[in-house]
């Protein structure tokens, strides 16, 4: 941990690059739950519904968001060599390539929206609110098994995540851009200061986000489901493993910043496949289905899967050997 008052100046500047990704994260996140909240009064299938497109919404936009991460990490360790005209062709080479990804990608998705839709799991109820909109997937198949009313929790719940994660984004940009311009400054000193002041930041910022999911977790859920308190009691019991994943996500991601910032991304690849296409899926499955824990399955998995990576991302943070990358 860094000792903040013996270091205003680089934590000042660590938040002048945090909020405005954090801004940015925090409203498209919002976006998502406004949309859940004013179907919300349809019933728990449009609002289940809704959540069905979450999951190929985001494997469609995992093309612009790995473009997003190495032009960042790219650009900043370019500034930091003092080398604009290579930040500047690496700049235009990243949107030529997403102008076409939207073209490819989009044309792809609109295609095959009925066969994507059935494919996440929907049910008949939810089916056709579901398909010309899109958006973790084999977690949120999973949890589409289970019926419409877990799955709406469910999603209720994954929106206030979402704004949760947005801090820890922020961060995350401010920690890629930072450490890539200390690391091409040569400053490998300077690169791992700044992941401890942003990894500081980040554990003030989730212990206070779970003190209002504690606080608030009743009330939030009972706003979008008024008139079904099943589905309220069901977020109660997802509230309990919010509180103990905000904790750990927001450290998992300015650890994992730390590291694509220097170009470590192998690792961070590696580790990912591991722990999100591997153990969530594997624990979940066997938690929910096998020894029919339902909903409290799904989220034992999702607390699993960042909890590894928690583990790795930091382990590696601290071996140093992130800060001999070449990129």
């Amino acid at each position: 941990m860094i000792k903040v008052k013996e270091n205003k100046g680089l934590v000042a500047r660590a938040l002048q690059v945090s909020w405005p990704a954090v801004l940015e994260s925090f409203f498209v996140a919002l976006v998502s739950m406004v949309d859940s909240f004013m179907v919300s009064g349809l019933g728990s299938y449009a609002v289940a519904a809704v959540g069905l497109t979450t999951q190929p919404k985001f494997i469609c936009l995992a093309f612009f968001t790995a473009i997003n991460m190495a032009v960042s990490a790219l650009v900043a360790r370019r500034k930091g060599q003092g080398d604009r005209d290579s930040a500047n062709r690496i700049l235009f080479t990243a949107i030529i390539c997403c102008v076409v990804g939207v073209v490819i990608i989009s044309g792809v998705a609109v295609a095959l929206a009925g066969p994507i839709i059935h494919l996440a799991g929907s049910e008949p109820e939810t089916h056709d609110s579901a398909v010309l909109r899109f958006g973790f997937f084999m977690s949120a198949l999973l949890t589409a098994n289970l019926g419409t009313e877990v799955l709406a929790a469910h999603q209720v719940a994954m929106n206030a995540m979402s704004l949760s994660f947005s801090f820890g984004d922020g961060l995350q940009v401010a920690t890629v851009t930072l450490i890539g311009q200390s690391l091409g400054q040569g400053n490998k000193a300077l690169a791992k200061k700044y992941g401890n002041i942003c990894q500081t930041l980040g554990l003030a910022i989730s212990g206070l986000l779970a003190v209002v999911f504690l606080v608030f977790g009743r009330w939030f859920f009972g706003i979008f489901f008024p008139n079904d308190p099943q589905i309220v009691e069901l977020g109660i019991v997802i509230v309990k493993f919010m509180i103990l994943i905000v904790l750990f996500q927001v450290s998992q991601v300015v650890f994992s910043g730390s590291l694509r910032g220097a170009g470590d991304v192998r690792f961070t690849t590696v580790t990912s496949i591991i722990s999100v296409a591997i153990i969530r899926p594997s624990v979940s499955y066997i938690a929910a289905y096998a020894l029919g824990l339902g909903i409290t399955g799904i989220w034992i998995g999702i607390l699993a899967d960042l909890s590894v990576r928690l583990v790795l991302s930091a382990g590696r943070f601290k071996s140093g050997r992130w800060m001999n990358k070449e990129i």
